[in-house]
């Protein structure tokens, strides 16, 4: 009689071993799928970058001025959404840019939204001093703005028509001639002493 115990004890023992196998492969299997970002469901993925004639993604910021600021704000205008931040060299290059076609423009309804990525108010706040940039710039500090958009570099900026639709997305600094081209394409005309042209 004790030898038939002994296999089916080892039996039972061995069965037991084979299910904790089974239980803990089980448990590693779920918590590397949970863990895997390319199986996330697809409402989860990150939205595809914005381009010309998508309709502009709407936001609120609040402003270096503490005003509550929305995109939906400038309906009927034209908008230039501009994304910066202080440390970026080539932003500096192209703010002289903006503030001469803001300065020229303003009276014919065009506006700038200039929104930070990256940076810290107190930098944003001390550059934009120095530069003397008149339009509003809004801290995007969760980044929530920068990825609606689908940004993928500094500077970059979407060219906004009054129907709030995304006419052109320009990724690099912007000099006067391609500045005064993207303004073109939503409904803001070149004055004489600008030439619109390729950008």
């Amino acid at each position: 009689m004790p030898d038939e115990q002994e296999p089916t004890a080892a039996l039972t023992s061995r069965s037991a071993v084979i299910a904790s196998l089974f239980l803990f492969g089980a448990i590693v299997l779920a918590v590397v799928l949970l863990q895997t970002p390319d199986l996330q469901a697809p409402d989860e993925a990150a939205p595809s970058p914005v381009q010309a004639g998508d309709a502009a993604p709407d936001f609120s910021l609040t402003s270096l001025d503490d005003a509550d600021m929305s995109l939906s704000d400038y309906a009927g205008r034209p908008v230039l959404i501009d994304f910066w931040a202080s440390w970026c060299e080539p932003c500096h290059a192209e703010f002289p840019e903006l503030a001469a076609a803001y300065g020229r423009h303003r009276e014919e309804g065009l506006e700038i939204l200039g929104i930070t990525h990256a940076d810290s108010e107190q930098e944003s706040r001390a550059f934009v001093e120095e530069a003397g940039a008149t339009w509003p710039i809004l801290p995007d500090p969760d980044d929530l703005v920068w990825e609606a958009y689908g940004a993928q570099g500094l500077p970059t900026s979407y060219f906004v028509d009054a129907d709030g639709v995304v006419q052109r997305v320009h990724l690099g600094p912007l000099n006067e001639t391609g500045l005064a081209d993207h303004l073109a394409a939503i409904g803001i005309p070149p004055t004489p002493t600008e030439s619109a042209g390729p950008s």
